[in-house]
């Protein structure tokens, strides 16, 4: 996911996407936690997925204002 991708997602898309990162990286840390992840490296990669969202989110906020 890149920035060119994420200007041309709604907002509530973006929204929707947050939150279903957000559950993926619960379920990886509770499995992470009883046995050993196939690719632990998802784990970075949901977390910079989430802070890229984030991010879009609140550059939208702030040009709206």
């Amino acid at each position: 996911m890149n920035s060119a991708e994420l200007k041309t997602i709604d907002n509530a898309d973006l929204a929707v996407r947050v939150d279903k990162l957000k559950e993926e990286l619960f379920g990886l840390k509770v499995k992470s936690a009883t046995e050993a992840l196939q690719n632990p490296a998802r784990i970075g990669q949901i977390r910079r997925d989430i802070a890229r969202l984030l991010t879009e989110q609140s550059r939208r906020r702030q040009e709206a204002k």
